[in-house]
């Protein structure tokens, strides 16, 4: 019960509780915009797949940690594992710990086709165009 409490500690306190954090936070955000100024079908795109990607980014980390204290530990106690095993488990712990990685770069990309001022914005930069953050004039 002790290993099963430290792993319930671990993967709420490091997976679970970010994830409803951006959840709650989404959700608010979208209410408090809709009173204050009306929300744009962009907006909530935008709003709803940026969460997306945080929360799958971030459940290989928690299901790593889960498997890990869950089976590995019961099968290293019953049998030894085999090398063929680690080489799996070493991969899939690279793979968990680097999708989160994917989060940061994948959001400039989620921007550039979910809000057009941005995509704007990345044209007229690629194309030598000055532009006025924020007013839209373009500059010559």
């Amino acid at each position: 019960t002790s290993n099963l409490n430290t792993l319930f500690f671990i993967v709420s306190f490091f997976t679970l509780l970010p994830m409803l954090v951006i959840v709650v936070t989404t959700i608010w955000l979208m209410v408090y915009v809709q009173k204050v100024r009306g929300l744009s079908k962009e907006s909530v795109v935008t709003l709803i797949v940026i969460s997306l990607v945080f929360i799958v980014s971030f459940i290989l980390i928690g299901a790593m940690i889960t498997v890990y204290k869950i089976v590995i530990d019961g099968m290293e106690q019953s049998a030894p594992a085999t090398d063929a095993y680690y080489r799996y488990w070493l991969y899939y712990m690279d793979l968990s710990f680097s999708v989160p990685y994917l989060n940061c770069m994948a959001n400039p990309i989620i921007y550039l086709f979910t809000v057009n001022s941005f995509k704007n914005f990345v044209v007229d930069m690629f194309k030598g165009r000055r532009n006025s953050v924020g007013t839209g004039l373009r500059q010559n």
